[in-house]
């Protein structure tokens, strides 16, 4: 449940990320291959660097910390003007990225008892997968009807919403 609500909320980036390169910050390809490339080192750093010289911390509490973090991250990427601000919370979004669905992941395989555990990683591989189609969609189309920085805005307090809902999961 709770990679399928972050995964839903968080496919928006993925979904609108070459329209807001194109529309709102006017880039080529070659510019939203610069917001694409900020929110990889944003999961490098975060993997090789920052996470190192952090206490150690429940798989919760990590996986709380990367939504508020990605929920902090969308509303610059959605309302920037410039590049380098946009940039800047892509790379936000990609540590917040592999601080929330890896720890997810180790939680199903420490969690899930022996004889379903391989069955438990691939329906959170599916949960994961699904909802990234599935929000899409759904955010594409949310876009669509309304704006781009509405329909992240809408993925952040969606995402919001849905950590409240399962906190204690």
């Amino acid at each position: 449940g709770r990679t399928f609500s972050f995964s839903l909320c968080a496919s928006a980036l993925w979904a609108l990320l070459p329209v807001i390169a194109r529309d709102q910050l006017h880039m080529d390809a070659s510019g939203f291959g610069m917001l694409s490339a900020s929110f990889g080192i944003g999961a490098v750093v975060w993997v090789l660097g920052l996470q190192r010289h952090l206490p150690p911390t429940s798989l919760n509490t990590q996986v709380i910390a990367g939504h508020v973090v990605w929920m902090s991250a969308i509303p610059i990427i959605a309302f920037a003007s410039h590049t380098a601000m946009a940039m800047a919370g892509c790379f936000a979004a990609g540590a917040a990225w592999v601080a929330v669905l890896p720890a997810l992941s180790a939680g199903i395989q420490s969690t899930a008892p022996a004889w379903v555990r391989a069955r438990s990683v691939a329906m959170n591989l599916v949960a994961m997968q699904a909802s990234l189609a599935l929000g899409s969609v759904l955010w594409g189309w949310v876009a669509s009807i309304s704006s781009l920085g509405l329909a992240l805005a809408a993925s952040s307090g969606t995402m919001l919403l849905l950590l409240g809902l399962s906190y204690r999961v």
